[in-house]
């Protein structure tokens, strides 16, 4: 018998809460199975979001659910996190959400090291613990897929410590009101409040800000996910391949930018010679961007954990771009039936964008002008973008796509036509077809992000 042992308060069985890797194999007894189907006591269904999470740590594991800086198995170092997943029809498994890890308390974030956080602390070895989300099912009858212990690597957590650092330089600069998502790449500060009027206040200012917390981005679990369970598709190669390419003070960022800028004025073919990129190959510039970063495969592995949206821009002699910039097209019916705070769009464009410029000289050659990191102001996101979207919507709950957003409208985006040919469409609420559309961005919104 174990002296450790922590006794199941339902089925009496036993698992040693002082090791990882037993708590492991007691986390395992979940899979194919719900909490339903395991837990046979009747007790009282509390409802709100999140509320499965506390079911398995009390009803499961017999622990009391907290909101500590310290983990949930604390002799082990263990913090268990309960989130669902969504299984796509090729058959990889994505997060349905972000998975949080603790709330910003602003007061105490400024006085605190990395060394010795609290976020360290709390999440330093992960216990994932993923259940398959259903439409219509009960938190309790969700049947569970994964239990996997994670530990970030030196790579991730170094990024993950850049993005630390950058959010508690807001908050002591006073700025922790203009903290949004797209600020970081793998470490996310999502908003936590009960309502979107809810207000904290922050040490280093009289400025309200929105309460938040610590998340590892839907993106970056998308790849966890694709390692664990060894996807096809999981085909990633790094920018970085080992730590000391890294100079004193230097970010992720900051590196890639550093590999493009010995390119700067080159025009596209001579870039294109110079790493045997075949000029008439698909997507060329795009090609040649992953060979300046020292990247063969098509996904760049820190890109698609940070949910990187990279796009080429070609400039005209004037400095104007010459489109706007299209995103993937979107289903009909499934927009129909998202809320904006959830929504496919939001989702995309609150995170990081990297931009590749090339400018037309004055003998039409296309030539390496800069590149940019942007993220979008949550202000314009979530007013100007919100309002299109919205447009959008009702055209296509009303079935008539001409009411919505052009872009003679003047708005940030705007919608049009994706589709390969007439006869690539999809079908709205009301069964008609029409050619599928994507949100497009305006080109003076584009000349000003250049700018």
């Amino acid at each position: 018998m174990l002296s450790t042992a922590k006794i199941h308060p339902i089925m009496g069985e036993k698992y040693d809460q002082t090791d990882p890797k037993d708590i492991l194999r007691y986390a395992r007894g979940l899979i194919g199975k719900s909490l339903s189907e395991v837990v046979l006591s009747t007790f009282k269904v509390r409802s709100g979001k999140g509320k499965l999470g506390q079911y398995v740590e009390e009803l499961y594991f017999g622990l009391k659910a907290n909101n500590e800086s310290r983990p949930d198995f604390e002799a082990a170092g263990v913090e268990l996190k309960t989130f669902p997943v969504k299984k796509l029809v090729k058959g990889d498994y994505v997060a349905k959400e972000r998975v949080k890890l603790g709330s910003i308390k602003y007061e105490s974030l400024i006085n605190e090291v990395w060394e010795s956080s609290s976020l360290l602390k709390k999440n330093s070895l992960l216990l994932f613990l993923a259940y398959l989300f259903e439409k219509g099912v009960s938190d309790l009858d969700y049947v569970f897929i994964l239990a996997n212990l994670w530990e970030f690597d030196e790579a991730d957590l170094k990024i993950i410590k850049d993005d630390w650092l950058k959010i508690q330089n807001k908050v002591k600069e006073g700025r922790a009101h203009e903290i949004s998502e797209g600020d970081t790449l793998y470490l996310g500060a999502v908003t936590s409040a009960q309502k979107g009027t809810d207000r904290v206040s922050q040490p280093c200012s009289t400025e309200k800000a929105k309460p938040r917390a610590l998340c590892l981005k839907q993106q970056y679990m998308n790849v966890v996910l694709g390692k664990i369970f060894k996807s096809k598709t999981a085909d990633f190669e790094r920018v970085v391949k080992s730590l000391r390419e890294y100079k004193k003070g230097e970010t992720f960022e900051s590196l890639v930018e550093s590999r493009f800028k010995p390119y700067f004025g080159k025009s596209l073919d001579e870039l294109g010679e110079n790493f045997g990129v075949n000029p008439k190959a698909k997507n060329f510039a795009a090609t040649v961007s992953r060979r300046i970063l020292g990247v063969k495969t098509k996904k760049i592995e820190e890109f698609e954990k940070a949910g990187i949206t990279v796009k080429t821009i070609r400039l005209d002699k004037s400095g104007r771009p010459e489109e706007a910039m299209s995103f993937p097209y979107f289903k009909f019916k499934e927009l129909a039936q998202e809320s904006w705070e959830e929504s496919t769009l939001r989702n995309q464009w609150v995170g990081r964008f990297f931009f590749v410029v090339f400018a037309k000289d004055s003998a039409g050659v296309y030539r390496l002008e800069k590149v940019k990191f942007w993220s979008m102001p949550e202000l314009i996101l979530d007013q100007e973008v919100k309002l299109v979207w919205e447009s959008t919507k009702k055209a296509i709950i009303f079935g008539d796509l001409s009411q919505a957003p052009k872009s003679s409208d003047d708005a940030v985006a705007h919608i049009r036509p994706h589709g390969s040919n007439s006869k690539d469409v999809d079908e709205l609420p009301n069964g008609k077809l029409e050619t599928k559309r994507c949100f497009w961005l305006n080109v003076k919104f584009i000349q000003k992000i250049v700018k």
